[in-house]
């Protein structure tokens, strides 16, 4: 992911959440359209870890979402995978562990966001299944 900057989803003018992603390249100074997420989402959090981008949460125009997908750069595709226990809208996110530890691999962390429009932010998610942790 060195030197290369990505944009995912957001809210257009008619106020429809969006699934496109995008690719700036700056050597180039050129923008390349990806594969769309399979969601369309706003106020997602996204996460490297072991070279995949992960896009977690986000509001999808009705309701927070709790889902999570994957995107892999080497064959530009997203694949779903395991969802949060809450819907979280505007979620920050963390990768926590040092990822050249075979003994206790990196773990992605979801904080605080909104579940609803009417509740305040204030709780955390770890994903830890085998799918989300990393080895490389």
């Amino acid at each position: 992911m060195s030197k290369r900057i990505f944009v995912m989803g957001g809210i257009d003018a008619t106020n429809s959440r969006l699934r496109s992603v995008e690719e700036y390249i700056p050597s180039l100074d050129q923008w390349v359209t990806l594969c769309p997420m399979l969601c369309p989402r706003s106020g997602l959090g996204t996460a490297v870890l072991g070279g995949q981008i992960y896009v977690i949460g986000g509001h999808d125009g009705n309701m927070p979402l709790s889902s999570m997908e994957r995107y892999d750069p080497l064959v530009n595709e997203w694949s779903v995978q395991p969802h949060m226990s809450v819907g979280r809208d505007c979620v920050g996110t963390a990768v926590v562990g040092v990822v050249s530890s075979m003994r206790s691999p990196p773990l992605l962390h979801c904080m605080g966001g909104a579940s609803s429009r009417t509740s305040p932010p204030g709780s955390a998610s770890r994903c830890d299944s085998p799918i989300i942790q990393s080895n490389v």
